[in-house]
């Protein structure tokens, strides 16, 4: 049981009365959480409370759950938060708010001398941070009730607490006058209290501080760069600087970078004085632009120029008010009771197109199975033709830090529209080339007839017809012990292909000794329709990182055109002898037999100066996106990261040239792109579809059904009922409520025919 008090149970009702978006908080923690009878986690989707109020119901079910904590949801309550330690600043800054802003009653203390006061907005707007000052508005909250973290004790209110003043008792504060405010307290920090780190950019739709535009001018990149001091920034902030500049500018702010490098200890830190030009080089932006170092320079006072254009595209629209920095590089929310913008889903990135046009033996594998298939599906031939070139290439080659080729790998396609065939021709070629010893069988029917085949051959690809329901039936609750070793087993290999996989002890160890596999290349391949994949996993097997080990392909066209009159012969010679090459391994590896005991001696295989540069980057940037996440259940994702990188740019490589690989920057960058796509997809897909429990399922899947419904036309209640034949009408009620009361879907009212008016339902997406 928790040692904390239930803030929630005791506060809720009243502050939903004072009219305050509240929202609940994990016990002792400042972050929004939800409860599961036994748990906590983090709550997804939370800002939807800064656009409407939640209903009784919901604090009702908040207030049962052990400990909680209430959190304001900002947005027609603004907060401003002095997160300063120095006690006469403090005061002062306090007395400006109140000079500025008017004599709010409401003043929350967590950790003296920090405080933060409360306004209501005139309109709702997004906030803005100058650290340590901030103002919170719409997509941010602060906790009001609960235990501090730091002192252990409960958060203060000396001029009495929001349960005991109503919302309109508070001081009307427009935009404007807020961020004066920030300005002005900002300038009035002494320097010591200035932030001396540059946070890493949040880019969850609600971060009001990042701009949607990565592109600047040199002009006012150079203007930002002179208030951002780089004498004492760490590292992290250093490296991502450049990715900033890169991004903003591409080579043209070469220059600016140099010459902002110069003043930093780590500019050369590593005893080599091209640091700075060889972390150039090796940039690969992701996140971070133009926007990101504006929010940076203001933070820190800055004001753009009169005639500087902060983006080419904007310049137009530039406003050069010195007390509305944020309207320059913010986007903000719209107003929480303004009617939310429903528009029809974003479409899912499409894969990009360049990865499609590789050469080498995965060229030519994935093109015979597009050439050769009624319904082309190339993305899904890629990935297939990875997953088997990895699989030969097995116990064969190795990358310096002792990565190898061991692919786990699934390919989404919808029903009937070809994702199978890869599966067909990756067999024909193996048999083909003499290498079906490489082949697993199609269904893993136990943990023990997987190893009993790796125990034969250490090498071997499973192509597995209809993943998602595998995934499910060695997952689910129920699954027999023989099945949930499966997923267990498949874990074991995966960490140790570049060691040994230990067998299985008996108790007749003369009849049945045990049987060790070293360095097992265990790849997987399957192919599955998209529901049963996702609904068969829950959000435990993004944190534990199982999920994180599988490459996702999803194809752009469910249903290509279909060849007609398509006739197939024999498969081309090259592409044999190409695979035989893989198999037959370079720098001695060929005579190796193929037992699993056997010690093999895998041939590293180099990479250029320029690739080294590149990987130790993604080294850098996986640790700051991890940072980035921390906390959520993309971490565990975000984790194999560079592991999937080095993988990839491996096989890549081994697949250009299987006698003399060499792991080139092209390597490296296909690499990246392919993995951060693969990435990508599933933090989105999972998040859509993964559910902990049945009716958290059937809520997301009856979501997903009137988001893509909305993209035809209007949706209708009868609209819902027929195409939703797998739930009782009263429990689909009872789904689109939940939807409704989480601002997810709005219902509205139209006019049909004869005068009538129709209930119709859409999606909601926030710009």
């Amino acid at each position: 049981m928790t040692p904390f008090p239930s803030f929630m149970a005791q506060y809720g009702a009243t502050l939903i009365a004072n009219g305050y978006h509240i929202l609940p908080i994990k016990p002792g923690e400042k972050s929004p959480g939800a409860f599961n009878g036994r748990d906590w986690y983090n709550m997804a989707n939370w800002q939807r409370f800064c656009q409407t109020a939640p209903s009784d119901a919901e604090v009702e079910t908040w207030s049962r759950w052990q400990g909680c904590g209430i959190g304001l949801a900002c947005g027609n309550v603004i907060g401003i938060d002095i997160d300063v330690l120095d006690g006469n600043v403090a005061h002062e800054l306090e007395a400006l708010a109140r000079e500025m802003l008017g004599d709010t009653p409401a003043i929350r203390i967590g950790k003296a001398p920090k405080r933060a006061l409360y306004y209501r907005a005139e309109a709702p707007f997004a906030g803005r941070k100058m650290h340590p000052l901030e103002v919170y508005g719409v997509g941010s909250q602060m906790v009001l009730h609960g235990i501090h973290p730091d002192t252990r004790q409960p958060y203060d209110w000396p001029g009495g607490s929001l349960v005991e003043i109503d919302r309109d008792a508070l001081p009307v504060v427009a935009e404007a006058q807020a961020m004066a405010w920030l300005n002005a307290a900002f300038r009035r920090l002494p320097d010591a209290l200035k932030p001396h780190r540059l946070a890493a950019p949040d880019a969850s739709p609600s971060a009001s501080h990042v701009s949607a535009d990565k592109e600047g001018t040199r002009e006012a990149i150079a203007s930002a760069l002179a208030c951002i001091p780089n004498d004492d920034l760490d590292g992290s902030s250093w490296i991502l600087m450049c990715h900033a500049i890169k991004a903003a500018l591409g080579e043209a702010g070469r220059e600016l970078w140099l010459d902002w490098s110069k003043s930093s200890a780590k500019s050369g830190a590593s005893g080599k004085s091209d640091t700075a030009e060889r972390r150039w080089k090796t940039a690969r932006p992701r996140e971070v632009g133009a926007g990101t170092i504006y929010h940076w320079a203001g933070e820190r006072g800055w004001v753009p120029p009169d005639g500087i254009a902060l983006n080419p595209q904007k310049e137009a629209a530039m406003n050069h008010d010195p007390d509305n920095i944020a309207g320059l590089i913010n986007d903000p929310l719209p107003p929480p009771d303004a009617s939310p913008m429903p528009s029809s889903a974003p479409e899912r990135e499409k894969f990009p197109a360049e990865l499609l046009k590789v050469g080498g033996v995965i060229g030519d594998l994935a093109r015979v199975c597009v050439d050769t298939a009624k319904s082309p599906q190339p993305v899904l031939a890629l990935g297939a033709a990875i997953t088997a070139v990895g699989a030969l290439a097995g116990r064969k080659y190795r990358h310096q830090s002792n990565a190898r080729t061991n692919v786990y790998a699934i390919g989404i396609a919808g029903s009937s529209g070809g994702k199978d065939h890869a599966r067909v021709i990756i067999k024909q070629a193996f048999f083909d080339a003499g290498l079906k010893d490489y082949l697993g069988g199609g269904d893993l029917a136990s943990g023990t007839g997987m190893i009993t085949a790796l125990e034969k051959h250490p090498c071997r690809i499973f192509l597995i017809d209809e993943a998602g329901k595998f995934v499910k039936s060695v997952t689910a609750k129920s699954v027999g012990t023989h099945r949930e070793a499966i997923w267990t087993k498949l874990t074991e290999l995966f960490t140790s292909a570049g060691s040994v996989f230990l067998g299985q002890e008996f108790a007749d160890q003369k009849a049945r000794p045990r049987v060790d596999i070293v360095q097992p290349c265990a790849c997987i391949w399957g192919t599955t329709v998209p529901e049963p994949l996702w609904f068969a996993l829950s959000s435990g097997a993004k944190t534990d990182g199982s999920l994180a080990r599988f490459l996702i392909f999803q194809t752009d066209q469910n249903y290509p055109d279909r060849r007609k009159g398509l006739k197939v012969g024999p498969l081309p010679i090259g592409l044999i002898e190409g695979l035989q090459a893989v198999a037959r391994g370079a720098g001695g590896a060929s005579d190796l037999p193929e037992l699993p005991d056997a010690e093999p001696a895998p041939y590293i295989v180099p990479q250029t100066t320029e690739a080294d540069a590149m990987l130790d980057a993604i080294t850098d940037e996986q640790t700051s996106w991890s940072r980035e996440r921390d906390g959520t259940d993309e971490s565990a994702i975000i984790g194999r990261y560079e592991e999937n990188v080095t993988k990839i740019a491996l096989i890549r490589a081994i697949s250009d040239n299987p006698v003399n690989p060499v792991i080139t920057v092209e390597n490296v960058e296909w690499a990246v792109k392919l993995v951060k796509h693969c990435i990508g997809l599933l933090i989105r897909e999972s998040e859509r579809h993964v559910a902990d429990n049945e009716t958290e399922a059937a809520v997301k899947k009856l979501r997903n059904f009137i988001e893509k419904q909305q993209q035809k036309g209007p949706v209708s209640k009868n609209d819902i009922t027929r195409g939703n034949q797998w739930a009782k009408a009263r429990e689909l009620d009872e789904y689109l409520k939940t939807l409704m009361t989480g601002g997810q879907v709005i219902e509205t009212r139209c006019d049909s025919t004869g005068g009538r008016q129709t209930l119709t339902y859409r999606c909601v997406i926030y710009h």
